[in-house]
């Protein structure tokens, strides 16, 4: 549904605005150890195993692909960047 929010955006508000995304995949941090309680540590270890990169995302990790949109090409519009270490690779 994002995914799909922010091509309809883009058309809608180009060319005066650009729209796009970041779908970041597990990411370290309180608010996953909060949701996930004693099993984080558990669990960000199964994700380092099956990504490709070897480690989840951190929030330095997905503020980099923010800023690479903010600061990239001005040609750049509905597209949803996808910060995961290549998780949606598969494995």
């Amino acid at each position: 549904a994002l995914n799909n929010l922010v091509v309809t955006l883009a058309r809608a508000l180009a060319p005066k605005i650009r729209v796009n995304g970041v779908a970041p995949g597990a990411i370290t941090g309180r608010w996953l150890k909060q949701g996930w309680g004693e099993s984080y540590d558990a669990v960000m270890k199964g994700v380092a195993q099956r990504v490709p990169l070897g480690r989840p995302s951190d929030p330095e990790d997905v503020s980099a692909a923010i800023l690479s949109l903010i600061a990239g090409s001005d040609m750049v519009t509905g597209q949803v960047i996808v910060c995961d270490g290549g998780m949606t690779l598969g494995g």
